[in-house]
């Protein structure tokens, strides 16, 4: 466990005593694909860290649609807000992959942990860019289908070109009817030639 730590850039700035008081905290646990981490709801009493794999944030709504927040890689702290905070989790989080997670005990966390003036800094590094994230998802839900579908080529090339559509509408909370047809249209506009070739300003135009 402790070399495992020491080999994560998360926790660079902690010393070897933090390092294994960190250790001596946490649980190793391995998820299956398609697991999940946590509900929204849940108390918030574990700090998660994503050691291997993948996970997505989600909310589900009243008919049992998914609309997914944030997909997460890693290495990477998983709604560290929330244990910040000390409020349950606003949103649902399951694996996307086979993944191992750090479960760590967030009360003996902050009472030494965050007392590393270093590490705070990382940690609220970290929360920073959760909430950029999150206003960039509220921000695409202003967008019609076709600006989204631009929007996520121009942002994330390279997750477009890797991933199958139906991958990609999910990612987007739309059937793949949709994105197919939104595909279409930047194709008959000239803002994409193919899965390899994309006109970056011609996309900026939709959004």
């Amino acid at each position: 466990m402790n070399q495992t730590l020491r080999e994560l850039e998360l926790f660079k700035e902690l010393n070897d005593e933090e390092v294994q008081y960190l250790a001596s905290i946490s649980v190793l646990r391995s998820y299956d694909k398609d697991s999940i981490v946590f509900y929204s709801g849940e108390e918030s009493s574990y700090l998660h860290v994503l050691i291997e794999g993948s996970v997505k944030i989600y909310k589900s709504t009243q008919k049992n649609n998914e609309i997914t927040l944030k997909k997460i890689t890693r290495p990477s702290l998983i709604a560290e807000l929330s244990n910040f905070k000390h409020i349950p989790y606003p949103s649902n989080c399951a694996t996307l992959s086979d993944s191992k997670i750090l479960l760590v005990d967030y009360k003996k966390f902050e009472e030494i942990i965050l007392q590393n003036s270093s590490y705070l800094r990382r940690f609220m590094d970290s929360m920073a860019e959760s909430l950029v994230d999150l206003n960039r998802v509220v921000a695409t839900f202003a967008l019609d289908a076709t600006a989204k579908v631009a929007k996520y080529i121009f942002e994330f090339e390279e997750d477009f070109k890797k991933n199958t559509f139906i991958q990609s509408a999910t990612l987007l909370n739309m059937t793949p009817e949709t994105f197919s047809r939104s595909i279409k249209k930047l194709k008959d506009e000239g803002a994409l030639r193919d899965k390899k070739t994309a006109d970056k300003e011609k996309l900026k135009d939709y959004f």
